[in-house]
């Protein structure tokens, strides 16, 4: 009898293991998508959470919905009841990260938010413009309009929050110091190594436009780096940390949108594309940059990437009940 409960016992736990890597390919309306968000998603928490903290979960859950958007949208999937859907469920775990990043603003200080702040945004930047250029390249199908809703609205409140914080910043005299600068200097220069690489490598997989967007957005980086050079040199500290945080957020963001790319030229794989854990490791200084005129910086995304997003996903949804009305 022990050897038959052994038995039935190992052929169960092969069976689980099984459903739980074929339900990690599944996307929304798919028959298996609930187990891969109940069960799987619940599985990887206790993981990473213990082993990383919450917030690094946070944000890698909400690039896994963001994720299943890319993919419903290259496989033709994507309908407007399931775009619906996942653009409600991107803005929920944003919400999440927002009030998280909150209370550590209140309980740590703004040092310490800037840098779970900035990678919520270049994660909405990122997404936003690899989505934008499917809709270009007319690879989407019905229902895009709800996820680009739900990015403009994480990356709206995410450049006002952390606008917000590199002001508070800026006006701590204690940090704008060579010391603090040189330092800052260092690590965005690691960081704009390990883009370059990827950028490198984009040429492998990316298509002629994409790549010369990959290049062009990598070298307003590489400008913003070579002003941050110069006001050091000039002793201008303050305006030293802006450009630094400016050209780590761009290079960030050409990072994570290269690996985006790569990621869709791989459908097989359903591996979450998370570079949060890299991304939160620096900027943590700066100041405020113009806040009115976001898109004349050349740290900020080209004004294409934010056409037709928005109209919030209540107004979307509005919409459509006017259209059907009348037509009937």
């Amino acid at each position: 009898m022990k050897k038959h409960a052994g038995a039935i016992l190992v052929l169960f736990s092969i069976f689980l293991v099984s459903i739980i890597f074929v339900a990690e390919e599944t996307l929304p309306g798919q028959r298996l998508y609930p187990f891969k968000r109940v069960v799987n998603e619940r599985l990887w928490s206790f993981v990473k959470v213990a082993k990383k903290g919450s917030l690094y979960w946070k944000f890698e859950l909400l690039e896994r919905r963001l994720q299943d958007a890319v993919d419903m949208i290259l496989e033709e999937k994507l309908n407007e009841k399931e775009a619906e859907y996942i653009g409600n469920e991107i803005l929920s775990v944003s919400f999440d990260i927002d009030k998280s990043i909150s209370e550590i603003e209140e309980k740590e200080g703004a040092m310490k938010a800037l840098k779970p702040r900035t990678t919520h945004e270049i994660i909405a930047r990122a997404y936003n413009a690899a989505i934008s250029q499917m809709v270009e390249d007319d690879r989407s199908i019905e229902g895009f309009q709800y996820i680009k809703s739900a990015l403009y609205e994480i990356t709206t409140k995410s450049v006002s929050a952390r606008g917000e914080l590199e002001g508070e910043l800026i006006r701590d005299e204690s940090l704008m110091t060579i010391e603090n600068i040189k330092a800052l200097s260092d690590n965005v220069e690691t960081r704009m190594n390990v883009n370059r690489k990827l950028v490198d490598k984009s040429a492998e997989f990316a298509d002629s436009k994409t790549h010369s967007y990959i290049l062009k957005r990598y070298a307003a980086a590489e400008r913003l780096q070579k002003v941050a050079k110069q006001a050091i040199e000039n002793e201008d500290y303050v305006g030293a940390f802006a450009f630094l945080q400016k050209a780590y957020r761009v290079s960030e963001e050409v990072g994570l949108f290269v690996v985006i790319q790569d990621r869709m030229k791989k459908p097989s794989s359903n591996k979450p594309v998370s570079q949060s854990e890299s991304q939160m490791s620096v900027g943590e200084n700066g100041r405020t940059e113009d806040m009115d005129n976001p898109k004349e910086s050349d740290s900020e995304p080209e004004s294409n990437n934010n056409q037709g997003l928005k109209p919030s996903i209540d107004s979307i949804r509005e919409n459509k009940t006017i259209e059907r009305s009348s037509m009937n």
